[in-house]
């Protein structure tokens, strides 16, 4: 067995430096051992506050959506609060001049910025097309005729149908005096619509499409509520489709 030969001097100052590495080594692993809790306490904070802040995020989302929607809701009151006194105003009336219609509609017009134009759209059938187109020029509507798209930018006079739902007034009047006589029924998804509107005494709506006249590229919301015959019955489909004057229109931005 091999003996320390050095003497208790140098015995003492190799202990004393093998501690002191022992103490490097472990204020090494403090330093190290304190930088990943470091790391750690800073990963946590950040993804604490980042919760926080997506929880903040989600909030002010939810609010402004909601916010939105009542919004929206409150406009939708208001368009079909306007259809309702038009479809009153048509209902009490014997007949409704141009003039009268638009001096009726322009206040609706001014408040409710939604509302690209408001219509109205008479049930016209096949046997009295002739006296309506004739009376219509009377009125001033020069070279009047219940027509349809054919292909962009190309008006035709429409093709012999039972019924029709002719543009016969509509304000405002300026930019859009080409849909004068433009037939709703020539669209098959729109007569559907007013069809189902007709039959059912209820305000009916299309989704987004074209407007009235298929040379426009705004895609706006049709609104419908019929007006029938004054005191007449419509608790029928029946009686609804005998006693129908027409529709008055909103069409929605």
């Amino acid at each position: 067995m091999s003996q320390d030969l050095r003497t208790p001097e140098k015995r003492a100052v190799g202990k004393i430096g093998s501690a002191g590495a022992r103490i490097l080594r472990y204020q090494r692993s403090i330093v190290v051992l304190l930088a990943f809790v470091g790391i750690l306490s800073s990963i946590l904070l950040y993804i604490a506050l980042r919760r926080s802040e997506l929880a903040m995020i989600s909030t002010d989302f939810e609010t402004a959506a909601r916010e939105r929607i009542s919004v929206l809701r409150d406009h939708i009151k208001q368009d079909i609060q306007t259809l309702d006194y038009l479809a009153g105003f048509y209902g009490s009336s014997q007949k409704v001049e141009r003039s009268e219609f638009r001096e009726f509609t322009r206040q609706f017009l001014q408040k409710n910025s939604d509302i690209y134009s408001l219509q109205w759209l008479p049930l016209v059938r096949d046997q009295e097309r002739a006296a309506y187109e004739a009376l219509a020029r009377k009125d001033g509507l020069a070279d009047f005729q219940i027509n349809e798209e054919r292909g962009r930018e190309h008006r035709v006079r429409a093709p012999r149908r039972q019924e029709y739902f002719p543009v016969h007034f509509i304000e405002p009047y300026e930019g859009n005096e080409e849909r004068l006589g433009f037939d709703l029924a020539s669209n098959p998804a729109i007569l559907e619509t007013l069809k189902w509107s007709r039959d059912n005494n209820r305000l009916a709506a299309t989704g987004p499409c074209v407007s009235t006249c298929e040379t426009s590229d705004d895609h706006n919301v049709l609104i419908f509520r019929p007006v029938y015959d004054r005191l007449a019955p419509t608790d029928s489909p029946e009686g609804c489709r005998d006693n129908l004057k027409g529709f008055v229109l909103a069409e929605l931005r």
